[in-house]
């Protein structure tokens, strides 16, 4: 009888991998780094470490696949740019938001020329962005004329699609537009270059804040399990080589805690503005 308790409990180990929870990390490859393995492992081998959990990593093709992996359940744990979270708010919550120069958040501004104090005064001015899937650049911006009655298709004259919000500003300071709308302050993009950029725009207005990127689990992970990965994060700051892996990936200073009536007003502008 010991011995059929014995082989039971070894195969209970074993289909429920030694008693680890399992969870899939999910990576939308934003940027080049984020698709790198020689990256992600180190980060995920010191999130076992920290947490005992067994995690497995995936690295999506783009926003539209780990959207799906979301939904079917394939991925439990995932760091996610705002616009593709308030696809799947009904499936995860964000538990966790990169901090950059001190923020937790991110905004458009609308640049223009010494002259120009209000936007009445750019009805047929031509306008610059980076593209249309720039959410600092493009969406927000966007958001912000239609909440003062302004539809940018009609009220400016030509619109041109920069390619990149440095190449934005650089139309202004040419003279082929008057206003530019970029990430505060995108300016510093182009300072060597212009180094009397600061002197010859001008900052018209900020468009709203939105807050950024980060951790987003799903809704049936425990509060106790929450406040691990939490915990896990910040305590794997503090080794140099992983904070040196963090930074590359995420960009940021730090994690802060996020709620999803944070990002409300995502949704709010996607609904409105639209958006990838």
């Amino acid at each position: 009888m010991r011995k059929l308790t014995i082989l039971f409990l070894l195969i209970l180990s074993i289909i429920y991998g030694c008693g680890k929870q399992q969870y899939t990390v999910g990576f939308v490859p934003s940027h080049e780094e984020m698709t790198r393995m020689e990256n992600l492992l180190p980060l995920k081998q010191k999130l076992e470490q920290l947490t005992g959990w067994e995690l497995r990593i995936y690295v999506a093709e783009d926003y539209d696949d780990l959207k799906n992996k979301i939904e079917k359940g394939v991925v439990q744990i995932a760091f996610l740019p705002p616009l593709l979270y308030v696809d799947v708010m009904d499936r995860m919550d964000m538990i966790m938001k990169v901090v950059r120069h001190g923020k937790g958040f991110y905004r458009g501004e609308i640049l223009t020329i010494p002259g120009i104090d209000s936007l009445s005064q750019l009805k047929g001015a031509n306008w610059a962005f980076p593209d249309k899937n720039s959410t600092s650049g493009y969406l927000l911006p966007v958001y912000y004329f239609g909440k003062h009655g302004i539809d940018p298709d009609t009220f400016f004259n030509y619109k041109y699609e920069a390619g990149s919000h440095d190449a934005a500003v650089i139309l202004l300071l040419r003279g082929n537009v008057q206003v530019a709308t970029v990430f505060d302050d995108a300016r510093i993009l182009v300072s060597k270059d212009y180094p009397d950029v600061y002197d010859r725009t001008r900052v018209l207005a900020y468009t709203d804040s939105i807050p950024n990127d980060g951790i987003a689990v799903i809704k049936e992970m425990s509060e106790k399990n929450r406040k691990k990965l939490m915990n896990a994060f910040r305590e794997a700051r503090k080794d140099e080589v992983i904070k040196s892996v963090m930074d590359r990936l995420f960009g940021g200073d730090e994690f802060t805690e996020a709620s999803a009536e944070e990002y409300e007003i995502v949704r709010k502008i996607k609904e409105t503005v639209g958006g990838e």
